[in-house]
């Protein structure tokens, strides 16, 4: 009898020796930093991956853990369901999402996102063949346009400003690598499409056909910025395709990273000072990100972060009211 109760003795305190490590694991798990990715295979996740890692080197109080996930559309709905803490964004999606107009952001109040930085910049690529006799955004008026899938924030960003300037053009819809095969095939007369530059699809494309970019005027842009206030006047130059012989205006936008308003103002603080100090470092890893700069952020859609804003505020940033 004694020695079945010293075993049941050891047994119990094993169990709660036990019990008590994986107490201490969940401990430090829930200190984790829960962060949507997108896609494996996109910008997006190969720039949170380094952000991530450059973070975690450079300030031992912050651990992420990064997850893939069907884009960056959908991590506004995981923020307001406490899914994730951190995610990428899109500055066309936080406008829709503030909106709440447009699917997929109509089911929903989206008010639990803010905002911290942009990653890069987004370029509208509005490319035809170089024999083309397209030349401006007006020119596409009643041609043959290829865009990304019917809903993605790239194609209703391109529906939405041709509108503004008045241009209807016959909208083609499928998939980024179908619509250039479109355009060498001639089923198309162009395509709209917001990426980074340099594009690998662009780059692939042009060793095959020779291209050129249709050009908007300063005048066009800012008519879109009336209804889509995250376009910016951006341009497209040799130094992103060698075929540019002479820089074309363009719109631009930005990608984002964006945050749960649940994460702490500290925490938040900490996460973006760091990332600021170690931009350099960022962009040796991912290259894209040195084309925006830390002012670049008062250009952004949304709310700015308590934590965020402390720091911006610090540094002297001019944030604008709207974004406070």
């Amino acid at each position: 009898m004694r020695i079945q109760l010293v075993l049941f003795t050891l047994i119990l305190s094993s169990v709660l020796l036990i019990a008590g490590c994986g107490g201490e694991e969940n401990a430090d798990s829930s200190d984790q930093i829960r962060v949507g990715g997108a896609a494996n295979t996109t910008f997006a996740y190969g720039f949170l991956s380094s952000w991530s890692e450059t973070l975690e080197s450079e300030n031992e109080a912050l651990d992420f853990v990064i997850q893939a996930t069907p884009g960056s559309s959908v991590h506004y709905e995981m923020i307001e369901e406490d899914q994730i803490d951190l995610g990428a964004g899109f500055a066309p999606n936080e406008y829709m999402a503030l909106q709440g107009e447009r699917e997929p952001f109509t089911d929903m109040d989206f008010s639990k996102f803010r905002i911290l930085f942009p990653m890069t910049v987004s370029r509208a690529h509005v490319v035809t063949t170089k024999n083309s006799n397209l030349e401006t955004v007006h020119d596409l008026e009643g041609k043959r346009l290829g865009v990304p899938g019917r809903g993605s924030a790239s194609t209703v960003t391109t529906e939405d400003q041709l509108k503004a300037l008045g241009v209807e053009a016959e909208f083609v819809y499928a998939q980024p690598d179908e619509i250039r095969n479109m355009l060498q095939d001639g089923r198309v007369d162009a395509f709209w499409h917001y990426v980074g530059a340099p594009y690998s699809g662009i780059l692939d494309l042009e060793s095959q056909i020779d291209l050129k970019f249709i050009s908007f005027t300063e005048e066009d842009i800012n008519k879109i910025a009336e209804v889509e206030p995250y376009t910016d006047i951006g341009n497209v130059t040799s130094e992103h395709y060698d075929f540019v012989e002479e820089d074309v205006t363009t719109p631009i936008t930005y990608p984002t990273v964006i945050v749960n308003s649940d994460v702490d103002e500290d925490t938040v603080y900490e996460i973006t000072k760091t990332t600021w100090e170690n931009w350099d470092k960022i962009a040796e890893l991912t290259p894209a990100a040195e084309q925006v700069t830390i002012e670049d952020t008062a250009k952004l859609i949304g709310t700015i972060h308590p934590g965020a804003l402390r720091y911006y505020e610090e540094e002297g940033i001019a944030i604008p009211e709207e974004l406070k």
